[in-house]
C-alpha cells in the first residue's frame, strides 16, 4: 500500500516538472514586433500634373505588412493627414501613381508602410511638375455650344492668337447652350478680344481663371454670371472693359488687380448690381467711363481711386445714386463730364480735386437744387469749352456760377423749370450764352462786367421773364442775337450797346415776346413799349 502511494507521487511529481518546462519553452517562443523600414527610392515619369514614386518596404519589423504607399504635399514631411495613397500589404518594392498635380509646382514626398505595431516612414524626397506646354492656336476661336465648349478645351490650348467668343447661335436653337467653361482652365492668353454673350444658364467663368493676358476688349452681355472671380489674374486691361445686361452680378469681386484700363470701362444695365468698390484700385482710363442705368446701384463710391479720364466721363440714369462723391480724387477728363439722368441725385459734391475738363454736362436731375461742388473747377477756370445745365426740374440756385470771370466758348442754361434768377456778376467774356425754356425765370442780372460776347446770344422760351439788364459795359458782341417766346418780355433797351459794339443787322432774330422791335427800333431808341 505504501509502494503504491509513492509510486503516484512520483507519477504527479514528474507531470509537473514537464508541464513548467513546456510553458517555459513557450514563453521563450514568443515573437518581437518591430516596426516595419520603408524607403522612398525615387520620382520618375514627372509631367504637368502626374508623376510615378517608387518605394521600398525592406523589412516588415517580424509582423505583417497591412498597408504601405506614399504621402505627399507642398511642404515638407508630409504625413497621413496630408495626401496619400495606398498600394496594398506585403513587403518589397511598389510604385505609386500621383495624379492631378499642380503644374511648375514642388511636392515633398514619403513611402510609409504599417504593421501591428505601427507606421514607418521613409525617407523625403522631392520633385517639381512641368510646366504645361505652349500651345498655340492661331486665329480667331468661337465657341456657340457646350460641345463646341468641350471639344476646344480637349485640345488643351494655352493661348489664342486672335479673339475668343463664348456665345449662343440663333440659327441653332437645339444645340446645347454653354453652361461650363471648365475645360478651358489650359488657356492663360487670349491675343485678342474676350467676348461672351447671350448664355443664360452660365453661371460663372471659372474655367478662364488661368487667363492673365487679354490683348483686346473684355466684353460680357446678355448673360447670367454671379461673379467675375475668374478675372482676378488679369492684371493689364488693354482695350475696353464693358459690363452689360448681366443677371445676378451683384458685385465686381475679381477686378481687384484692375489699376489702368488703356481704353473704355463701360457697365451699364445690370439690374442686379449694388456694388463696383472692387474697382477701388483704378486710377485711370484712357478713353471713357460709362456707368448707365444699373437701377439697384446706391453709389459709385468705387470710384474713388480715379484720378484720369482720357475723353469722357458718364454718370447717366442710376436710379439709386444720391450723390457723386466717389469721384472725390478725380483730376482730368480730357473732354466730357456728364451726370444726367439720376433722379434722387441731391448734390454734386466731390468734385473737389477736378481741375480740368472740356465740358461738364449737369441734365435732367429732378432732386438736384444747386450747383454746389462745381467751385473748384469754376474757380481754376478749368472747363475749357461748354458748360450745359438744362431740365433740372427742382434747381432753383445757380449762383455759384458768379465765380466764372470768363464763360467757356458754349453755355446752355435750359429747362430748369424752377429756376427764377440769373446772376453772373463776375463774368467778363462769354463765348455763346443760351437761356432758354426756363419757365420761372423772371429777370437775368449781374452782367455789368460783360464786356465781350464772341459768338452769340440766344434767350428764348422763358414764360415769365420780364427783365434783362447788366449789359451796358459790351464793347465787343460776334455771332448771332436771337431773343424770341419770351411772352412777359417787354423792355429790350438793355440791347442798345450791344447794336452799338457792331452787332450786324442780318445776325439779329427776334419774335414771340411781348414786344419785338426791329433792328431799326433799337437804333432809334424805340425798344420798349
Amino acid at each position: 500500500m505504501r509502494i503504491t502511494q509513492i509510486f503516484w507521487k512520483i507519477i504527479l511529481l514528474l507531470l509537473f516538472i514537464g508541464c513548467s518546462k513546456n510553458d517555459s519553452k513557450k514563453e521563450e517562443a514568443l515573437p518581437i514586433i518591430l516596426p516595419p523600414t520603408v524607403i522612398t527610392l525615387e520620382a520618375t515619369d514627372i509631367t504637368e500634373n502626374n508623376a510615378s514614386i517608387e518605394g521600398n518596404v525592406s523589412d516588415d519589423g517580424g509582423g505583417s505588412i497591412i498597408e504601405k504607399g506614399v504621402c505627399w504635399a507642398t511642404t515638407n514631411n508630409p504625413t497621413l493627414e496630408d495626401n496619400h495613397t495606398q498600394v496594398g500589404s506585403g513587403i518589397g518594392r511598389f510604385v505609386n501613381q500621383l495624379i492631378d498635380l499642380e503644374e511648375n509646382t514642388t511636392y515633398y514626398v514619403r513611402a510609409y508602410a504599417s504593421n501591428e505595431e505601427g507606421t514607418s516612414f521613409g525617407n523625403e524626397i522631392s520633385f517639381t511638375t512641368l510646366n504645361n506646354p505652349e500651345l498655340i492656336y492661331e486665329g480667331y476661336v468661337t465657341l456657340l455650344s457646350q460641345e463646341m465648349v468641350d471639344d476646344f478645351g480637349d485640345q488643351n490650348y494655352t493661348e489664342i492668337t486672335g479673339d475668343l467668343t463664348i456665345a449662343y447661335d440663333i440659327n441653332h436653337p437645339e444645340w446645347e447652350l454653354v453652361h461650363n467653361l471648365d475645360k478651358l482652365s489650359s488657356l492663360t492668353k487670349i491675343g485678342g478680344k474676350l467676348g461672351i454673350y447671350a448664355l443664360p444658364n452660365l453661371s460663372s467663368a471659372d474655367g478662364l481663371a488661368n487667363i492673365s493676358t487679354i490683348g483686346g476688349d473684355i466684353e460680357i452681355k446678355h448673360s447670367r454670371m454671379t461673379s467675375l472671380v475668374w478675372l482676378k489674374g488679369v492684371q493689364t486691361y488693354n482695350g475696353s472693359l464693358i459690363l452689360s445686361n448681366i443677371e445676378g452680378l451683384q458685385s465686381l469681386e475679381g477686378l481687384e488687380n484692375c489699376t489702368k484700363i488703356n481704353q473704355g470701362l463701360n457697365i451699364y444695365l445690370n439690374r442686379d448690381l449694388i456694388d463696383i468698390n472692387a474697382l477701388k484700385n483704378l486710377t485711370s482710363v484712357g478713353w471713357y467711363v460709362n456707368i448707365q442705368d444699373n437701377e439697384k446701384l446706391p453709389n459709385i463710391d468705387g470710384l474713388s481711386g480715379l484720378k484720369e479720364v482720357g475723353r469722357y466721363l458718364s454718370i447717366y440714369e442710376n436710379h439709386l445714386i444720391t450723390d457723386i462723391s466717389g469721384l472725390k480724387n478725380l483730376n482730368t477728363v480730357g473732354s466730357m463730364l456728364s451726370i444726367e439722368k439720376c433722379p434722387i441725385l441731391t448734390n454734386i459734391n466731390g468734385l473737389d480735386n477736378l481741375n480740368l475738363v472740356e465740358g461738364v454736362e449737369i441734365n435732367d436731375n429732378d432732386a438736384l437744387t444747386n450747383l454746389d461742388g462745381l467751385e473748384h473747377i469754376l474757380s481754376a477756370e478749368g472747363i475749357q469749352e461748354s458748360l450745359s445745365i438744362t431740365n433740372n426740374s427742382s434747381l432753383i440756385n445757380i449762383d455759384i456760377l458768379e465765380l466764372l470771370t470768363e464763360m467757356p466758348d458754349f453755355i446752355e442754361i435750359r429747362g430748369n423749370e424752377s429756376l427764377k434768377n440769373l446772376n453772373l456778376d463776375n463774368l467778363e467774356t462769354i463765348g455763346f450764352l443760351d437761356i432758354g425754356n426756363n419757365s420761372e425765370l423772371t429777370e437775368i442780372t449781374g452782367l455789368n462786367n460783360l464786356i465781350s460776347i464772341t459768338k452769340g446770344l440766344n434767350i428764348g422760351g422763358n414764360d415769365n421773364l420780364t427783365k434783362i439788364s447788366g449789359f451796358e459795359n459790351i464793347s465787343s458782341f460776334e455771332g448771332s442775337l436771337k431773343i424770341w417766346y419770351n411772352e412777359m418780355l417787354s423792355d429790350l433797351c438793355w440791347l442798345a450797346p450791344i447794336f452799338e459794339s457792331g452787332l450786324e443787322q442780318s445776325k439779329y432774330q427776334v419774335s414771340g415776346n411781348n414786344y419785338n422791335p426791329s433792328y431799326q427800333d433799337i437804333i432809334d431808341g424805340q425798344c420798349s413799349n
